[in-house]
Formats: structure tokens, C-alpha cells, sequence
């Protein structure tokens, strides 16, 4: 009898050795398993990621062989304020041009103008005034008293005194 319980003893340590020691097996296959795995999608992203950078480095030559004169954002930037300088010293050669083509030519002929409330007739000959006459404080009153076919206000420089 007591061989028989001392046999069963032995027999369940045995079982419960190699019960643990697959376990152990089991945990270290996993393990080995998950290094692999680990290690193939390495590859695969390391992979893919050269493909993915030599594709950038040929795009980045084509592009570079295709436009050699390569504009960035200051040139453009610079470019446009050269524009607007051009415009701008145009237009002020355009205004020049009109104030000089104004200059040369003399006023004459009759003047219908508004000045400190009154209606002025102005008869101008030559760029010179020749004669100012004050007809009335309103434009209607002073059609009553003379026909005028245009009317303007007086301007800054067209001011002479008296």
C-alpha cells in the first residue's frame, strides 16, 4: 500500500512537471512566434518605405529637370511689387502726360462758375482772364439773366484774387 501511494505521489509531480514545463513551452513558442511576425513587418515597412523614398527623390528630379528656372514664393512675391511699380509709375507718366497736354493748351472762351455763393461768367482769352462779371446767387436766377449752357464748380487752382 504505501508503494502504491508513493507511486501516485511521483506519477502527479511528474504530470504537474510536465504540465508546467508546457507551458513554459507554449509561452516561449509564442514569444519566438511574435519575433517573427515583428520581424517580417519590419522588413516590409522598411520596404516600403525606401520604394516610397526613392519614388520622392526621382519625383523631386523629374520635376527639377522639367522646370529649370525654379520660382519660389519671394520671387513671386517680388515680382508682383515690380508690377505694382510699373503700374504705378505709368499711371504718374499718364498724369503727366494729361497735365502737360492741359498746360499747353490756354483757356479761352466762357466760364460758367459757383464761388462764395454767387454765380460767376468768366470770359478768358488766351490763359488770361479778361473779364468777371457776378450775375446771381442761384443758378436758375442767373439763367433768368443769361443763357449758360454749362455750369461747373471752381476749382482750387482756377482761383484768382482780386
Amino acid at each position: 500500500m504505501i508503494n502504491t501511494k508513493l507511486h501516485n505521489i511521483l506519477m502527479e509531480k511528474d504530470i504537474e512537471q510536465k504540465a508546467l514545463s508546457a507551458t513554459i513551452d507554449t509561452v516561449l513558442m509564442r514569444r519566438i512566434l511574435l519575433k517573427e511576425r515583428l520581424k517580417n513587418y519590419g522588413i516590409v515597412l522598411l520596404f516600403i518605405f525606401f520604394i516610397l523614398f526613392l519614388l520622392f527623390i526621382l519625383y523631386y528630379l523629374y520635376m527639377k529637370n522639367l522646370s529649370p528656372t525654379y520660382i519660389s514664393v519671394d520671387d513671386i512675391k517680388i515680382e508682383k511689387i515690380y508690377q505694382k511699380k510699373d503700374t504705378q509709375t505709368a499711371s504718374k507718366e499718364s498724369k503727366k502726360k494729361k497735365q502737360e497736354s492741359k498746360k499747353m493748351v490756354p483757356k479761352n472762351g466762357i466760364d460758367y462758375v459757383k464761388h462764395n455763393n454767387f454765380v460767376f461768367k468768366r470770359v478768358w482769352e488766351d490763359g488770361i482772364l479778361k473779364k468777371e462779371t457776378k450775375l446771381a446767387p442761384t443758378i436758375k436766377e442767373s439763367r433768368k439773366i443769361e443763357k449758360i449752357p454749362q455750369f461747373s464748380n471752381e476749382k482750387n487752382d482756377l482761383i484768382n484774387d482780386k
